[in-house]
């Protein structure tokens, strides 16, 4: 898409950014995917927040258009075919078992302080225990309500050092353990879609896929080569009845 003139600011402000701001904007003018009311919504919306002062505050900018309206602006790529991603699943800092587990879950196990769950000090074989005991479902959902997700089927025998890198998770890159989360396509109750420009407006790691009709998004490693990305896919927050979820060494 075409970033217009009325948004010439906020374009020479994403131009002078870091890595993060030059592939967001990359990510924008590669997608021509996108439905042209809602791209043209987007840069009027942009606009009328006036000239950035700053790269960052030009990202953010861009980000809450779509946090304050996801149901206008994201998963608005092409619907991934029903006969693939049948298993999904993502990996997780270990700091987000505060957000998963609650209190009442917590306490069975002496857990008052959520801060609790992120120490080094508690080991992987009590987290675990803490984490196999429970039997809810998970609440997942970023800040612009979706989920990525990759397909399990094509994963399932990488070490997870490898994935982490395949995957193109930087926040895991320097991490001991994660937290992995696995479920199938059938229990979520949402559709995947191929991931687009406004799905990754909020980081730079992703890389949108041209082809509109692409059967699959594909991850951007860390190191690797671009060649050893895994498929990809986003689908709208909800909650979901984990068949994985345990806390793995990163090895």
């Amino acid at each position: 898409m075409d970033v217009p003139d009325i948004c010439k600011s906020w374009l020479e402000k994403m131009k002078s950014g870091n890595n993060q701001n030059q592939r967001i904007l990359e990510n924008l003018r590669r997608d021509n995917c996108i439905k042209p009311e809602i791209s043209d919504e987007f840069f009027k919306c942009l606009a009328a927040k006036g000239n950035p002062c700053n790269p960052e505050d030009a990202k953010n900018a861009a980000t809450d258009i779509v946090k304050v309206d996801p149901d206008r602006f994201v998963c608005q790529g092409g619907k991934i075919p029903s006969n693939s991603f049948e298993k999904l699943f993502r990996l997780e800092d270990v700091k987000k078992l505060g957000k998963h587990l609650p209190d009442e879950h917590l306490r069975k196990f002496g857990i008052r302080d959520r801060k609790a769950l992120n120490s080094k000090e508690l080991p992987d074989d009590e987290l675990n225990i803490i984490v196999h005991m429970y039997k809810g479902t998970l609440d997942l959902g970023n800040r612009l309500d979706i989920v990525w997700v990759a397909d399990s089927e094509n994963s399932e025998q990488i070490g997870l050092r490898e994935l982490v890198d395949r995957l193109g998770l930087a926040n895991l890159e320097e991490e001991e353990r994660c937290l992995k989360i696995g479920y199938r396509r059938d229990k979520v109750k949402k559709n995947l879609h191929l991931p687009r420009s406004f799905d990754g407006i909020d980081q730079g790691r992703f890389e949108v896929v041209e082809d509109c009709k692409a059967d699959a998004g594909k991850t951007r490693p860390l190191k690797l080569p671009r060649e050893q990305g895994l498929p990809e896919a986003v689908h709208r927050g909800c909650k979901v009845e984990p068949e994985i979820f345990e806390v793995e060494p990163i090895e």
